[in-house]
């Protein structure tokens, strides 16, 4: 007995140990910058080093292949709004390497970026959090394009100077190399894929969601992995393009996810096709985070507005929140939102909504973009032959994720992303993304949920979108009293542990009892002594996957080797397997089980063994 009890008690040591210390590749998230840029927004960047010395560079995350970075001569000798971000020199660093003859640029991080001037280099670069007891993390030959000249400029003419530039997030490529009039090819490196194949994290992919400075909704990026209470209800999964991803946008809506509509109507449809029919079924469009706005076609943008207290103002190619409108606080303080439709993993039949409260849609222009702030809806007309894409403002409510792969031939995901009132994932244990994996898991959270604490009902509070599964119809529900969880405290951590390991010890204990009673009937009956049947069945299991068919749903899995079920069980599932040896007529009889995890690598197996019969 004092065994048993002494295995156990050192088990749980081991157990609680090895969930404390890194265990092999894990996500990364990167360090956010202390302060919020943009004169569209704004939004919230992230923290740099690059270069020998170091040098602080903040920028926003979005985009593929090279990353944007300002050089030092954006400003031409005077001071200008783009050194608060940071300005690179590569002249002050020791391990810069310039590119010759550099290739054209191919990313940017605004569309309305006029007379660029830009020379290729690549330099060390360290943009993820460092982890105690791992090693810091340092990307050699980090790819950029350094903006040495430019402006923005608005459809009116007026302009005004570069604000602050980008992080690429990986390509279809692990990296990029052209020749360098002749001497060795020039490489430059993209930070997921070297994290990856430097074994720092389990996949060459990330996961994001850009949050909202508004709002007060923190933002959220991991490389190899995703911050899961950031996915809620439906995931989409499809190809991606070599340097975007694309999307068919089904429909646009305006609904109302709790209380009484601030509309003359409690919800509307067909906006993206109203008054063009050029436009079909269905509109390809891009989700690419770099240009601000939301870029759709004259007549889906004026669909909308023909709904809300604003008007289109030529100059700036926007329209404006007329904010003495009575309406104007009551529309943007409400539950209501403009809803994407979507197809889901690229479906005939099947789709599902991204709702974007009008809340986040309540941007604001800030000098020097114009000589006042100016509330705006970031809803911008596309010109002639312009691709339609979600930009920024679209991305304060939608998660993204891209599985790059190795082979160039990866997924990238889409879902609703939560509101203000959502628990940020501790470094170290947020969802990991194997190398091959073509699907992602959503949380269990509810998205009015996460916004009904900032919203402002009219009226009763009625929900009428399923929380788990935005924009789908539901009938009303009471209101949820459920109150916001909070982060666990490092002594409620020790306490749960100390708990942990005196329920072993009690557990111990009753198996020892049990086993000691069971001896006794067999001795009395002859009857054998068995805990589980070798041929009982494993319980049945119910878990979010993805259906070949499309989608994710529960589906039902009997055991870990039903045909078809796929075996891929979440942390919440356990599978226990029990083998049992027995004796034989040389060898007093023993009943040893095996108990083990199946589907959890680096789970370790333990024995318990029972005395002699």
């Amino acid at each position: 007995m004092a065994s048993l009890l002494l295995s156990l008690f050192a088990f749980s040591l081991f157990k609680i140990a090895y969930a404390a210390a890194p265990a092999g590749p894990i996500p990364r998230s990167v360090t956010w910058a202390p302060k919020s840029y943009g004169v569209e927004g704004p939004w919230w960047a992230v923290r740099t080093q690059l270069g020998t010395p170091p040098q602080i560079i903040d920028l926003l995350p979005g985009g593929s292949f090279q990353s944007v970075v300002l050089g030092s001569e954006v400003c031409g000798g005077t001071s200008c709004d783009a050194q608060t971000a940071g300005l690179y020199n590569s002249d002050a660093s020791s391990t810069a390497f310039t590119q010759t003859g550099p290739p054209s640029v191919t990313n940017g991080t605004n569309f309305m970026t006029r007379g660029i001037n830009y020379t290729f280099v690549f330099d060390t670069m360290s943009p993820v959090t460092n982890i105690e007891g791992a090693p810091d993390v340092h990307i050699p030959s980090f790819d950029m394009v350094v903006w040495t000249a430019g402006s923005n400029e608005f459809p009116g003419g007026s302009k005004y100077g570069l604000q602050i530039g980008n992080l690429a997030l990986g390509a279809t490529d692990i990296n990029q190399s052209w020749p360098n009039d002749g001497e060795p090819r020039a490489n430059g490196t993209l930070v997921p894929s070297f994290l990856f194949d430097a074994g720092i994290t389990p996949s060459n992919s990330y996961g994001l969601h850009v949050g909202s400075v508004a709002m007060g909704i923190p933002p959220s990026l991991y490389f190899g992995g995703y911050e899961q209470s950031r996915v809620l209800g439906l995931v989409t999964a499809q190809d991606y393009g070599l340097n975007f991803l694309p999307i068919d946008l089904l429909d646009i809506s305006i609904g109302v996810a709790v209380g009484n509509s601030p509309f003359d109507f409690s919800s509307k449809a067909g906006l993206l096709a109203s008054g063009n029919a050029s436009i079909g079924p269905a509109l390809q469009v891009h989700v690419d985070y770099n240009p601000p706005y939301i870029s759709l076609p004259r007549s889906t943008c004026d669909a909308i507005a023909a709904e809300l207290p604003v008007h289109f103002e030529p100059s700036l190619g926007l329209y404006l929140w007329n904010t003495t409108n009575p309406n104007y606080t009551t529309i943007v303080t409400s539950p209501s939102f403009l809803g994407f439709t979507f197809r889901l993993n690229a479906s005939i039949s099947q789709n599902m909504t991204i709702n974007v409260p009008f809340s986040l849609l309540n941007l604001t222009l800030t000098p020097p973009a114009v000589t006042q702030p100016t509330a705006y809806l970031p809803c911008s007309p596309l010109s002639d032959n312009g691709q339609p894409n979600l930009g920024r403002a679209f991305a304060q409510a939608a998660f993204v994720g891209v599985n790059w792969q190795t082979d160039g031939q990866g997924t990238w995901f889409m879902a609703q992303a939560p509101g203000p009132n959502t628990p940020s994932a501790p470094e170290g244990v947020a969802t990991s993304l194997q190398a091959f994996d073509r699907f992602i898991v959503p949380s269990s959270n509810d998205w009015v949920d996460t916004w009904k604490l900032t919203w402002k009902p009219i009226g009763a509070d009625t929900v009428h979108v399923n929380s788990s599964t935005p924009g789908v119809t539901v009938s009303p529900s009471p209101k949820s009293t459920s109150a916001p969880s909070s982060p666990i405290s490092p002594g409620a951590i020790a306490g749960i542990a100390i708990g942990a390991i005196c329920g072993v010890v009690l557990i111990g204990t009753g198996v020892w009892y049990i086993i000691r009673r069971a001896k006794r009937s067999r001795r009395g009956t002859g009857s054998s002594f068995n805990m589980l049947s070798p041929r009982q069945d494993p319980p049945i299991a119910m878990y979010h996957g993805y259906k070949r068919d499309g989608g994710f749903g529960p589906q039902e899995v009997h055991g870990s080797s039903a045909p078809g079920a796929q075996q891929m069980p979440t942390p919440q599932t356990k599978y226990y397997h029990r083998e049992e040896l027995q004796g034989d007529h040389e060898h007093p009889p023993k009943r040893n089980t095996r108990y083990t995890r199946e589907g959890f690598p680096g789970e370790h197996a333990y024995e318990l063994q029972s005395q002699e019969l």
